[in-house]
Parts: C-alpha cells; structure tokens; sequence
C-alpha cells in the first residue's frame, strides 16, 4: 500500500513486516548509508528496494539470446517464483512500521515500500537488497500541438500511422468511451461507466469505433484486463500537504486498485489522444478519414494523435487529483501486462506526461524507467519538467538516460512573435 513523504506523512497500511530496530546496525552498516540529498530529514517517504534477484525480463531476454523464445518464456516464467520468494525474504526483515507500496517483478525484482526516512541505512543493511531508491511524488504534466510537431507531413512521407504498435499510457487513467479514442463519445456512456468504474470495463464502452483498446486479454490471476488498470483509486493522493484552492482532494496515501482505468482528471485522456486519437469530427463523431497533409485539423473538433492507428494501454497511477507513488508499479505491468512473467506482450513504447521536479538523479522510477529501456528496449518517453518558463527545472523520472525527455510546451495552439518570409514570391511555411 501507499504513504506519502514529509513529516506529518502517516506510515500506510498494508503488508507489515517484522521488526529489525536501525539501532542493532553495525557502525559500517550506518556510515554507508549514502543517505541521498534532498530527502526530508524526518518523516516517512517512498523508497524502491533494488533486489539482488535477476527480474524475470532479464532472465527472458538473457534466454532468448541463446536458447530461442520459448525457451525464454519458459525460464522467465520460472523466475517470477524466484522473484517472489526474494521478495517475501525481504519483506520479512523490514524496519517497524515500514508498509509495502507494491512489487515489481518484470523491470526489475525490487520491493517499494515507505518508511521513516531514519530507517534508510536499515533497509539498505537488509539481506538481498542490492540498492536502496527515494522516490519522488510524482505531478502531471502535459502538452500539445500535433501539426507544429510536422506529425501530418511524417504520415505522408512514411506511411507510418503506428500500426501495429501499442503505447503505455501511464497517467489519470483514459477516457475510453470518448469518441476521440473510438468510444461511443456520448455523456451517458461516460456516466455509465462512471457509475461503475470500479468494475472491468464493459465492452460495449469503447472500441466501437476502431480498436484502440485490447479488452480480450486478462490478466493471469483473472482479476481484470491486462491492457487497463487502474492502480490507485479515485481518492489516492500521496500529497501529504494538498492545496485545496487548486483543487486537490485530500491526502489519502493509500491506493485502492481496481480494474477500470477510467480517468476522472481528464489529463490521461488528453496525453493519450495526443499520443493516439483517431480524432473528432466538429459533431462530435469519431474521424474516420484519411491521415495525411490535408487531414482537415482546423475544422474538427480535435485532431488525430501523432500515431493515431497505435493501440493503447491504460494504466491509471493517479486519484482524481494530487500526486502518485505507484509510477514504477505501472511500468511494470507495461512490461508484463498479463503478469505471467513473459514479457514478450510488453509495450513497444510508454508515455508519462508526468514527474517531480528536482527530482533524485537516482529516483526509483528513472531506474525503473533505464531498466524498462535497456532490457527490453521499450521506448520511454517522460515530461523533462513542467516548471513553467525557467530554464533547468528538470524532474524525475524524466532525468533517466535512457528516456526520451521532453520539455513542457506553453502554445494553446497560439503563435506570438512569428514571421512570415517570402522567398522569390513564395510564402514560406
């Protein structure tokens, strides 16, 4: 379960593990403690526990290299109990009062948990751990303008409309039932599904025009979908100071998952449209044309995304407002998706329009974000900040070197300051 950070943050409730007091460290244990700067000096926060197991997706790579696919998918499914008994070991010697976040298997064996920032140098000192990460509360973050980007004209050059490849959204959740994503695109559909957003998804609700969505494929343990999930919880906020005049629910540390994704923020929905909508029509109705040069942008209601023929995955790390721990819970799924320790369904590429400024160079999602890139090779595409017009306000996870960083974008499709330039007669764009 989740905790936020600061002093005030109260410890989660969840998995409980036994006591190992700090003070029974050896003098060596505490000096090496590193503990990183920037985190509070009292109070509980977020860390990623690093296990010394291999992840099932390096074992199914490794294999594959030298054995074939199945092979690989066969040794990887035989990690996941490798993985899962390191990680109840681990649990088992955690500090007092230390409660789990969650576990990951896939990106990389590791424990998440939080904890009294006192008990850093115990949970590094814990038999297994490889390395101990802060994790940062991860913020929203997002940005637009598909025709400035030169999206209609690489249509048109390439031919490549992202066919056959899916993207991770990991965000507020997704809109499915919005006609831009090839939804019904109607206020009862949405209120319908609002009614019963904690429940799988109905088909009937999306993929009716177009299939954005793979609602067919469950999840190993059949407790929901494996492309759609919803981590947190509609009340989850790991804000342990919210500023109600923004809008920000209350802090509620505590993730409540479910298996329907559907978003009540609106971000996810717009990060996934700019990613993969099919588009809207000025009626409100699905666009179904061609996409190429003269895709009619400026008389639709919204535009297509940069890959609108990619398929989508919907995974929900958000409440309805405030910020989220449970980031690198959702990358693992999106190199696991069904669970089953075979991670030949992972995502092609994910997207998180989110992050945390100043954010730890060594943060638990940047290594999960390197690792996703490096054993797989998933493309990861992470906001670089959203600090506003101030130079070097850079953020976690987007700080990982093996992510594609991009920088926030202030247009509102607005141009300020433009010229226009004739060259012998001809306008030039």
């Amino acid at each position: 379960m989740a905790a936020g950070i600061g002093a005030d943050a109260a410890p989660a409730t969840g998995k409980l593990a036994k006591n190992v007091s700090p003070s029974k460290l050896s003098k060596s244990a505490k000096a090496a403690s590193d503990t990183p700067k920037g985190l509070p000096k009292k109070g509980n926060f977020a860390f990623l526990l690093e296990l010394k197991t291999k992840s099932t997706a390096s074992v199914y790579a490794t294999t594959k290299r030298s054995k074939g696919t199945a092979s690989a998918r066969s040794a990887a499914r035989s990690q996941l109990a490798s993985v899962r008994a390191a990680q109840n070991r681990v649990i088992g010697d955690l500090p007092r009062k230390t409660s789990v976040l969650y576990e990951t298997h896939a990106v990389a064996a590791s424990v998440a948990v939080v904890s009294d920032v006192k008990n850093f140098a115990a949970l590094r000192a814990i038999s297994g751990v490889a390395a101990v990460h802060p994790i940062a509360p991860k913020s929203l973050s997002n940005s637009y303008a598909v025709p400035y980007q030169g999206g209609a004209a690489a249509w048109e050059a390439y031919g490549d409309l992202g066919q056959n490849s899916t993207i991770a959204i990991i965000d507020t959740g997704v809109d499915y039932t919005h006609a831009n994503l090839g939804g019904p695109g109607t206020v009862e559909a949405y209120d319908t599904a609002r009614a019963n957003d904690t429940a799988v998804p109905d088909p009937n609700s999306y993929n009716r025009h177009g299939a954005k969505f793979n609602g067919t494929s469950p999840t190993a343990d059949g407790q929901g979908l494996a492309y759609m999930w919803d981590f947190a919880g509609d009340d989850y906020n790991a804000n342990p100071n919210p500023d109600p005049s923004a809008g920000e629910q209350p802090y509620q540390p505590v993730p409540h998952p479910d298996p329907n994704p559907l978003d009540c923020n609106s971000h996810g929905s717009h990060v996934a449209g700019t990613a993969a909508g099919f588009g809207e029509n000025a009626d409100g109705t699905t666009y179904d044309g061609t996409y190429d040069t003269d895709t009619p942008f400026d008389s639709m209601k919204i535009g297509p995304g940069v890959a609108p023929k990619a398929r989508l995955y919907a995974f929900k790390v958000f409440g309805c407002s405030g910020s989220t721990d449970v980031v690198g819970e959702a990358i693992d799924k999106a190199m696991d998706p069904n669970g089953d320790g075979d991670m030949s369904d992972h995502a092609d590429v994910v997207n998180m329009s989110l992050g945390s400024d100043y954010g730890f160079p060594d943060d638990g999602d940047s290594v999960l974000t390197n690792e996703a890139s490096q054993i797989a090779g998933v493309t990861m595409v992470v906001a670089s900040g959203n600090g506003g017009d101030v130079y070097d306000i850079g953020g976690s996870p987007g700080d990982a070197v093996r992510s594609i960083a991009v920088a926030n974008s202030q247009d509102a499709s607005s141009k300020v300051d433009s010229l226009n330039v004739t060259v012998n007669g001809t306008p030039q764009k």
